[in-house]
This record gives C-alpha cells, sequence and structure tokens, in this order.
C-alpha cells in the first residue's frame, strides 16, 4: 500500500496557498488575531486620508501577513485548512452557517491554536479597547435617509 495523500488547500505557482474567498473566510477568526495591528494601521491610515494611494505601505503589510499566515495554515494544519475550506466552498452560506462545516472548523482550531500559538493572543485581544477610526463624512448631495414619523405615515395613507 502507498503512503496517503494529504489534502492540501490549492496553490499558486509560486508553492503559496491560493487565496480564495473559501480559504479566506476558513483562515478568517486566524487573520483577525495574527494581523490585528496591520489591520488597524491600514484602517486608521484610511479613515485619515480618503486618497487610497496614501495607504499603499499599510496595504501591502496587510496582504503580506494574510499571505505568510495562510502559508503558516497551510503547512501546520494541511489537511484540517484544506478540509474547511473545501466545506465551506461546497455548501451555501446557509447550510455552512447551520453547522454543515462546523466540524471541520472545530478539528482546524484545535490545530491553528497550537501551531499559530495564538491562544494568549487571542485572550488579549479579547480585553483591549478597541475604538474604530472615524468614518469619513457622508458625501454631499448623496442619498438622504428618508425621516418616518406618526404625521408622514398618516399623510401617506
Amino acid at each position: 500500500m502507498g503512503k496517503k495523500q494529504v489534502e492540501e488547500v490549492q496553490k499558486t505557482a509560486d508553492g503559496q496557498p491560493l487565496a480564495t474567498h473559501s480559504v479566506l473566510y476558513a483562515a478568517a477568526k486566524y487573520i483577525g488575531v495574527k494581523c490585528r495591528d496591520e489591520n488597524l494601521e491600514f484602517l486608521g491610515c484610511k479613515a485619515a486620508d480618503e486618497n487610497p494611494a496614501k495607504c499603499l505601505v499599510e496595504g501591502a503589510a496587510v496582504q503580506s501577513c494574510v499571505s505568510n499566515l495562510l502559508t503558516q495554515l497551510s503547512d501546520a494544519c494541511p489537511e484540517q485548512f484544506a478540509r474547511y475550506s473545501k466545506c465551506i466552498e461546497d455548501h451555501p452560506m446557509e447550510l455552512y452557517a447551520f453547522n454543515a462545516c462546523r466540524w471541520n472548523e472545530k478539528k482546524l482550531a484545535q490545530c491553528a491554536v497550537k501551531a499559530l500559538d495564538i491562544e494568549n493572543e487571542a485572550k488579549a485581544a479579547k480585553t483591549e479597547q478597541f475604538v474604530p477610526p472615524k468614518c469619513n463624512p457622508p458625501i454631499q448631495g448623496g442619498p438622504q435617509q428618508a425621516k418616518v414619523t406618526a404625521n408622514s405615515v398618516a399623510e401617506s395613507s
């Protein structure tokens, strides 16, 4: 009998995990913990300056962090990562959201938390006070929300 082939996520020509929607969704919790600082820097930059060119460095840092994390997950937990991302890809969101892939998610978590050493980072992130960056003001002349009052409802009837 031959050696069992290990399932893996699809790779690019240079050997990096292909960042499909299902792969990114499967890694989302870990991206949130491991790439938190890079994401906050990027969001802060975007809030401070609406010119996209001003945040290229911060955007590249996020992209690099995510790429490195996908490689780490793929190397440390190849079968669990592949099975979970494949399950997400194969099931509509309605089924996924109602437990179709939870077993695979649990198996990936059991591996990833140890392999990526994120348990303490996740706890620290939960206890820190997060203050979201200010959003840009609404665009002048953009759509306006209608005010609904008891009088306006009575008038329209």
